[in-house]
């Protein structure tokens, strides 16, 4: 079992229903009130939809409208649905048969696999499909440049957040030294504080921070602040902010597309879609040719949503992992079903 955990991009909730009628009464309504997301017996007579994180509502929709004017012009058009109801439910969905496709903004956790491995057999396979990034944002005339994880740590845990305190290069200067930080976040019901926490490894966040409603409020509200500190995606940056190099073994970093993709920027994340067992479950035509097409041509539609594609051996592995996985389901799909290669988008 523990090779099989070691094969999965693994992470989540445990959520693991033994039948229908002992599912959690919360759980039990978000299934069963998500549109188009049929259950259906193995394998799939239908099942071409998605649930898992809001984090992947925008990438999921854009993929969903290239994807069906694509499709349109060779079989007529499909339309996979995607219901954001949070990375908790998305692993008991795919387990359960109501989707063949659980979109997450994280990995899998031991618990969730161990479920699959119990009832199915075997691991789930989780493909990374984009990647988001984190930028630590000050506002223009800031006198900072560059920020460490410890100093992160320190601002938005229980330490010090007296400029001068975190950043002794300002003790010299008299404006700014022994001012305190307005420090912002999102609130704790987001999906990205839960993440901005973890990647600090914090247990709490400090109570000193200020909850924003969203990223853009956040933005708005650090570049409002003559001594705001906060953090966004690159993206959302606007007028009067500027971003700070993350201070590293290897030197200040900066969020710029490169260093994302490779991987020297650390503040960044995999955003996943997880596919049942390849042993137990065989995934429709269509739903073959929209993974085929999300690690192709879809990754162009990445850089307007303010999220990064895979590139170069990342982007190759995953399409390498997608074909191993296609390959063993094939024994579980009709003849005269292979998906017909979709041509790339303009």
């Amino acid at each position: 079992m523990q090779e099989q955990r070691r094969s999965a991009a693994g992470g989540g909730s445990g959520y693991r229903p033994k039948a229908r009628w002992l599912l959690p009464p919360l759980i039990f309504l978000l299934l069963a009130g998500l549109p188009q997301c049929k259950e259906a017996a193995r394998p799939y007579a239908g099942g071409f939809c998605s649930v898992g994180s809001e984090e992947l509502n925008d990438a999921m929709d854009a993929w969903r409208d290239d994807f069906r004017r694509i499709q349109g012009a060779i079989d007529g058009p499909q339309n996979p649905q995607h219901e954001g109801r949070g990375n908790g439910v998305a692993p008991g969905a795919l387990l359960d048969g109501v989707c063949e496709m659980a979109a997450m903004s994280r990995p899998l956790s031991d618990s969730e696999i161990d479920s699959f491995v119990r009832r199915e057999g075997s691991a789930p396979v989780s493909l990374p499909v984009a990647i988001e990034a984190l930028a630590i944002i000050v506002p223009a005339k800031s006198p900072l440049h560059a920020v460490s994880r410890q100093q992160l740590q320190q601002l938005y845990g229980e330490g010090p957040h007296i400029l001068s305190q975190v950043f002794p290069e300002l003790s010299a200067n008299a404006e700014w030294a022994e001012r305190d930080l307005s420090l912002h976040g999102l609130n704790t019901a987001s999906d990205r504080y839960r993440w901005f926490k973890e990647a600090l490894q914090l247990q709490n966040i400090s109570d000193r921070v200020r909850e924003e409603s969203g990223p853009l409020t956040l933005a708005d509200a650090v570049a409002r602040s003559r001594h705001g500190f906060g953090y966004a995606r690159p993206a959302e940056l606007g007028d009067g902010l500027r971003m700070l190099a993350l201070t590293t073994d290897n030197g200040a970093i900066m969020p710029d597309t490169a260093s994302i993709q490779s991987g020297r920027y650390p503040l960044r994340r995999y955003f996943y879609i997880v596919l049942p067992p390849s042993a137990a479950r065989a995934p429709s035509a269509a739903t073959q040719q929209f993974l085929r097409y999300v690690l192709g041509a879809g990754q162009e539609r990445l850089a307007p949503l303010g999220l990064y594609a895979l590139a170069g051996s990342e982007l190759a592995q995953a399409q390498q992992r997608l074909n191993d996985y296609l390959r063993a389901t094939t024994h579980a799909i009709g003849a005269g079903s292979t998906p017909t290669a979709l041509p790339a988008s303009p």
